[in-house]
């Protein structure tokens, strides 16, 4: 009955509340009483975390004339429901998208945020970073006819780091999903599964017997230790309706012997105290025998391993990774990046709020992140931004003789009466 009241709830209560549902797509305008909107949108799939470009040949292949998508401050890109920061390339500065030119932005790949809403409680969903549906993202390239001030990446430049020690590390993330066998969750005494989506239903790796094990090798490189404590996080859970009593192990070393009964899942997190600095470490998972019912096979399973840990920004003899996990505590970091195999690697800045892409052009890396005006006056070279676009170079004293727009942010930075009418541009120095 419980499952039948459920379903008049909805029923009766769905009209009241269905017309504040969104759907992320509140981008799209629509005219009144129109059944489709005129604004044209491009589908772009991503299926891993990375930086993707989108040139004028992609578009034409793909059916986009670039001949009615002509200015280049139009162009938005969408995902969930939210503007992305772009980078749009106008090699000839001109407005005008043309061969040659292209779109960057930063992506991600699919998770299980939105399968998450299909259970009765968010812990009861065993692995958030693993969609049951879908294994590629969609992000939408609009061209939007009503607006030229839209997101775009700045181009951070500033190497003004005198004063700032380099960072000692930085965090590493590892994930490892296993998830080629699928659970239904809780059963009844016939061995039924309800309808819903109940604690631990979702993919997972075989079942695993006593006597068998699981395992996730990880391999550490240049650990240190004396920082941010390292952490593996992990999943285990019951795949029969006996009790489960396993043991995990950490690079050999017991990390928690516990018991459960049933279809259960449960959540751990352990920090390892015997890292190597260089070299594998191995997490395991092992189903014990039931000393209470000798029948019991004991199956359990788990879908995920995390492993976190701080490291070092030597790269000798590593491939350049494509994610650094900074936690800064001052406006600006200062990132020495020595022994990276690529001359001239590309370097972004993720943010919760921005997308900054870091100009670079030396083999040995200096990066400094920088949030105030004020820190670029004494840099060898100073760039005005304005709409994305260099619009003045030079020296603080050859900027200020000169009398344009760095001149007029000067006066106002201090304190002069003075009002700079449009959109404030960036300052990015070198």
């Amino acid at each position: 009955m419980r499952k039948l009241y459920l379903i008049l709830f909805i029923c009766f209560t769905f009209p009241l509340f269905v017309a504040g549902q969104s759907y992320n797509n509140e981008w799209i305008p629509f005219v009144s009483g129109q059944s489709y909107s005129a604004q044209q949108y491009y589908r772009v799939s991503v299926w891993k975390e990375g930086i993707y470009k989108i040139t004028y040949n992609d578009l034409l292949l793909n059916g986009v004339n670039p001949s009615t998508w002509f200015n280049p401050e139009r162009y938005q890109l969408f995902g969930n429901g939210k503007e992305q920061f772009i980078k749009v390339v106008d090699g000839n500065t001109l407005n005008v998208f043309e061969p040659g030119d292209y779109i960057e932005f930063y992506a991600k790949g699919t998770d299980g945020k939105l399968d998450g809403q299909l259970y009765d409680t968010i812990t009861s969903q065993p692995d958030p970073n693993y969609s049951l549906f879908n294994d590629t993202a969609s992000y939408f390239l609009t061209y939007n006819i009503y607006s030229t001030t839209n997101k775009r990446m700045i181009v951070e430049t500033d190497v003004n780091f005198s004063g700032y020690s380099p960072e000692a590390s930085f965090i590493h993330d590892e994930y490892q999903g296993f998830h080629g066998y699928y659970n239904i969750g809780y059963r009844d005494q016939f061995g039924i599964a309800d309808n819903s989506y109940t604690a631990g239903e979702g993919s997972y790796i075989d079942k695993v017997p006593y006597g068998s094990s699981a395992s996730a090798t990880f391999n550490i490189n240049k650990y240190i230790s004396g920082g941010a404590l390292p952490e593996i996080k992990l999943n285990v859970m019951g795949q029969n309706a006996n009790s489960h009593p396993f043991e995990i192990k950490g690079g050999g070393n017991t990390l928690l012997n516990s018991i459960f009964y049933g279809y259960t899942l449960e959540f751990h997190t352990f920090n390892p105290f015997n890292l190597p600095v260089n070299g594998t470490y191995n997490v395991q998972l092992f189903p014990l025998q039931d000393v209470n019912n000798q029948y019991n096979e004991n199956y359990m399973q788990w879908s995920f391993v995390k492993m976190r840990y701080p490291r070092s920004f030597d790269f000798t003899g590593e491939t350049f990774p494509q994610y650094l996990n900074i936690t800064a505590v001052t406006p600006k970091a200062y990132l020495e990046l020595p022994n990276v195999s690529a001359a001239n690697p590309l370097l972004y800045i993720i943010g919760s709020d921005t997308v900054r892409q870091i100009s670079n052009s030396r083999n040995h890396i200096s990066i400094l992140i920088a949030h105030r005006l004020s820190t670029v006056m004494h840099a060898d070279v100073i760039h005005v931004l304005e709409k994305g676009h260099i619009i003045e170079s030079g020296k603080h004293q050859e900027l200020l003789d000169q009398k344009g727009l760095y001149y007029a942010m000067w006066r106002q930075q201090i304190g002069e009466r003075k009002h700079i009418v449009g959109a404030a541009p960036a300052l990015a120095a070198n």
